[in-house]
């Protein structure tokens, strides 16, 4: 969770220099751990958070976060692809850019 807000947090402050090495190591680490099926295998039991998930049980709470996650690393990639930068003045709410 804390990746994916890491790399949307680059894009709409515009430094991508700053965690973003953290994010792709967390991001990796997400990805070395999805099964053949597309499930988050290794993660906590959201009954009980301190023991493991079961191994035939996938996570919901897990699957969520991926999605946030590749979208997050997703438009991230594209940001710095795009060597994009917003107009002076700008911000973005809800994926809007406000102009003064």
């Amino acid at each position: 969770m804390i990746a994916s807000v890491t790399f949307r947090l680059a894009v709409l402050k515009e430094d991508n220099s700053t965690y973003i090495s953290n994010a792709n190591a967390a991001y990796d680490f997400v990805r070395r751990n999805i099964d053949s099926d597309g499930w988050l295998r290794n993660t906590a039991d959201p009954l009980t958070f301190y023991s493991p998930s079961s191994s035939s049980e996938p996570s919901p709470e897990g699957q969520s976060f991926v999605l946030l996650l590749e979208a997050a690393q997703r438009d991230f990639q594209d940001w710095v692809e795009s060597d994009a930068t917003l107009p002076s003045g700008a911000m973005v709410i809800n994926d809007w850019i406000m102009t003064n």
